[in-house]
Parts: C-alpha cells; structure tokens; sequence
C-alpha cells in the first residue's frame, strides 16, 4: 500500500518578502505544537533568512518530535553572497543534526528567480514577469537558457555543502527549472496545479519519480476563493500590495472549500504516485489578515491554513489571533489516515 512517509507543512520564520518578522519563541512552541499534534504533520519545512532564528525554530521543532527539512532562504543575493551563506547554513545544520540525525538541508529554493544572475533584473518580482515571456517559455522547454548556468553553480553549492553538512541535502526546485538531480539525494519541486497544467500535473510528478530518487513536493497550495484553484501559485495576484492599504484588485468570493478540496486532490495524487515527501504551503501568512470587507479580506488570498485575525488587544503577547479553515480540517484528516 502506497505512502507518503514525510507528512509536511512550509512554516516561514522570516524572509524579505514572508510573514515571519518578529516571530517570539513562545509563538513558534505554540503552532510546531498545533503542527504537530492537531495538524498531525510528522514534519516541517523551516524557511527564513536568519540562521538564529532557524536554528531556534528548528531545534524547538524537533524537541515537539518533527522531521525538519532545514530551508535556509536568501532573496536577491548575489551568487558569491549565497555561497558564503551556504557555507555558513551548512555548518548550522551538520551542528543541529547532534539532536536530530533526520534533518534534511533544503541549500535552496528556485534560485532562477531568488537570486540575481540567472535571468534579468534586481528583484525577484522584476524577474517574475520574464519567466511569462513566449521566448523563455519556449526555451525552458527545451532545457535552454539559464539552465546550464543554474546546474554549473548547484554543483558549487552542493560541494561546498557536503564538506560540512552529512546528511540528506536537496533542492526546492522551481518546476520550469531543469535541474541535474545526480547531486542531491532527493528530488524536490515546488509544483502547483492551475489551469494550464491540470491535464499532466499526475503525469509530470510520475515522470520525476521515474529519476530513481525519493520525490519531495516542497511547495503546493491554493487561495481560498472561488476560481483560486484555476490561478495555482498565481492566486496571490488579485492582490493590489502597491497600496498604503492593500486590496483585492477584482471582486472575489470567499470559499475555503475550494482551497480544502484542491489541497485533498493534490495529496491524493502524491499517494497514488508514491510522493515521498509533501509540504503544503502554508501554515499561517501573518500579514495577509481576514476582513469582513471582502475588498479588504487579503486572507482569501493567500495560501495559509489558517485564517489570521486582527490583533487580540486583550493580550499583547499575541502576534495575532486565529481560526483554522476548512483545509486545516481536512488536511488534518488525511494525514492521520495516510
């Protein structure tokens, strides 16, 4: 019978352009504990910038009995930058293996569009739009471009990793990326369904199980309103951010049944294909607050599995209040009964 031995959330503990900034210990004790015990997640996905605050996420995690897939993630650095930062994230993670042999180093995640280098433009929002281009979508199907580039400098990566980290290292892959897998020990993509794809999306998760390696699906999610499921990773782009005060550019209706059943549909295929690993993306966007404006209701809108409220002035210790939606629910379903 067919399993999907790592069962995972993405939990995001701060980077430029996350929701993890100010994040108090006591917060983190408290979701790894829901993670772990009302979302029955046996593993976490820990990304950020700070390497302290990695470190002290992770090894809360792992006194709550989690796997942790060790994701340090720098946006808009150099590639001489990321090196050194690799360099320095490696020797953090082969030290945090003395309490958890099982830690998995993520060295990366879609480095085409974190780093500057690979495609043109000095933020990754400026290199987001030419990856839509005819002529890049042309050459990333044939494996040309910045590939080879790419491959060249995960080669550096990897070794520069493995004189310090001894255990398990991948790569969160961008699914337009094509990536030299003989380096790493697991396969890894961050992959979401939308309309474009959902005719192969089976069909390419059995074609990188086939590269004889475990296959992880580090990233895949859904917005939680009516045709969200159709936009995949692209449903974040009803949200005007420009603004003072962010809102939903087009009218949208809330329906966190639609994010619940696409997040079911995904997990059922990684269990048909035998998927190794799967984080769902992602546990709570701090910033991306539930209104009752539905102009203003940026929660629909984002890809957590809670629905964060406003502040609870009654206690300011708290970072914010929450519910859990529907997904919540039935993700913790599914993974206590596969």
């Amino acid at each position: 019978m067919n399993k999907i031995e790592i069962k995972g959330v993405n939990y995001d503990v701060g980077v430029p352009i996350g929701s993890g900034s100010n994040l108090t210990a006591s917060k983190m004790i408290e979701e790894l504990g829901i993670i772990k015990n009302e979302l029955n997640c046996n593993a976490v996905r820990i990304y950020g910038r700070d390497l302290t605050t990695l470190v002290e996420c992770t090894t809360i995690a792992v006194k709550e009995g989690l796997i942790v897939w060790f994701s340090p993630r720098r946006i808009n650095a150099s590639l001489e930058e990321t090196l050194e930062y690799i360099v320095e994230c490696s020797k953090a993670a082969e030290k945090l293996r003395e309490i958890s042999p099982e830690i998995v180093y993520v060295l990366g995640n879609e480095f085409s569009l974190d780093l500057k280098g690979f495609i043109e433009g000095e933020t990754t929002h400026d290199r987001i739009p030419d990856l839509s281009k005819p002529m890049s979508m042309m050459k990333n199907s044939l494996g040309l471009g910045f590939h080879k580039e790419l491959n060249n400098f995960l080669e550096k990566a990897v070794s520069a990793a493995r004189e310090h980290f001894k255990g398990e290292i991948t790569y969160a892959s961008g699914q337009w990326e094509r990536i030299n897998w003989e380096l790493f020990d697991i396969v890894s993509v961050n992959y979401y369904r939308n309309r474009f794809n959902s005719w192969k999306y089976g069909k390419t998760i059995r074609k990188l199980i086939h590269k004889g390696k475990k296959l992880a699906v580090t990233e895949f999610g859904c917005c939680s309103y009516k045709g969200a499921d159709k936009k995949g990773a692209w449903g974040y782009s009803v949200v005007d951010w420009k603004d003072s005060k962010p809102v939903l550019k087009k009218v949208c209706t809330r329906d966190e049944g639609v994010q619940a059943k696409y997040l079911i549909d995904l997990l059922n295929i990684y269990l048909e294909e035998n998927v190794y690993a799967a984080f769902v993306y992602t546990f709570v966007a701090r910033k991306a607050r539930y209104n009752v404006n539905h102009k203003y209701d940026l929660d629909m809108a984002n890809f957590g599995l809670i629905k964060v409220l406003p502040p609870d002035n009654e206690n300011s210790n708290n970072l914010y209040s929450w519910g859990r939606k529907k997904a919540f629910d039935e993700i913790s379903k599914f993974y206590s009964a596969n």
